[in-house]
């Protein structure tokens, strides 16, 4: 999945997502970044579909990678406020009253 959120393999990244585990979606890196880590941190339009996308998936967004950050400080680093919001909006809604990611148009 990290490949295909970099864009190094030419994969349509909502099949690959149909087709991938809970496992796949938050598997770490040797940076211990998952793919949400990277989706998040890219500065263009991408960003913002494949967080939503990998959101959807149920991708974690408390995974912490070697320096100790989360996707959400990757996507502070970037200054991307769409993303930014996606983040918190889908934590709050994990650490609440459900565990599920319910998308919406912020």
């Amino acid at each position: 999945m990290h490949l295909v959120v970099l864009g190094l393999v030419s994969v349509d990244p909502e099949q690959h997502l149909a087709i991938s585990s809970d496992k796949d979606i938050n598997a770490q890196d040797s940076l211990g970044r998952t793919p949400l880590h990277w989706a998040s941190a890219l500065r263009e339009e991408m960003s913002l579909l494949l967080s939503r996308s990998l959101l959807d998936a149920n991708a974690s967004t408390t995974i912490r990678d070697s320096r100790n950050q989360m996707p959400i400080h990757h996507c502070a680093m970037t200054g991307n406020a769409e993303v930014m919001k996606l983040l918190i909006v889908a934590a709050a809604l994990r650490t609440g009253t459900t565990k599920t990611w319910r998308p919406r148009v912020l």
